[in-house]
């Protein structure tokens, strides 16, 4: 079948069926004799999942964020593209171990290890069966089908680290005359 809504009826009736493919079932004789439509339906949803691509709100496809602060390092983002029944996010590591699943699209990385994150989309249908712990490159991660986003957010988390300032020969101590005409250049690096 194609992709769409296809519905499931049950038809209790007599004599022979007249219905054609492609009729309409609510609207043309089905049988040549008596019938009845059940009283329900089971709906048929047939999509592909598509994981479309995820970014911040503000496009950006890289954040950084200092580890270990205290302070609340929310990242918010959102997705593009997409198509299936459900929707949701994976937070990797660099090596796309799966550190957290979200349904929201936002998540707080202050908690999160140093080093470099991910933020994957993944579109499905079925169960999600994405584990904790499990490569989301590599695991099942539904019970049916499933789709990565073609992308994902890089969440680079480092502390800043000012290094040591010192003067061309290794010194951090120079003497300098102001005022004699001559310029005074100092050059140092870090």
């Amino acid at each position: 079948a194609p992709e769409g809504i296809c519905r499931v009826w049950g038809l209790s009736y007599s004599g022979t069926i007249i219905a054609s493919i492609g009729d309409n079932a609510a609207e043309v004789a089905l049988t040549d004799e008596c019938s009845a439509l059940s009283s329900n339906f089971i709906e048929v949803i047939r999509e592909v999942p598509v994981g479309g691509m995820v970014a911040t709100l503000d496009g950006a496809t890289m954040v950084h964020t200092c580890p270990g602060d205290g302070v609340a390092e929310i990242v918010e983002f959102a997705s593009a593209n997409t198509a299936g029944e459900f929707y949701t996010y994976l937070i990797t590591d660099a090596n796309n171990g799966i550190l957290a699943i979200t349904d929201t699209p936002t998540f707080d990385f202050d908690g999160a290890p140093e080093g470099d994150c991910r933020i994957w989309g993944i579109a499905y249908s079925g169960n999600l069966t994405a584990e904790v712990g499990a490569n989301a490159g590599t695991a099942i991660l539904s019970d049916d089908c499933f789709d990565l986003s073609s992308n994902f957010v890089e969440v680079i988390r480092a502390i800043p680290d000012g290094g040591v300032v010192e003067l061309e020969d290794g010194s951090d101590f120079i003497n300098i005359c102001p005022g004699d005409g001559n310029p005074d250049i100092v050059s140092f690096d870090s």
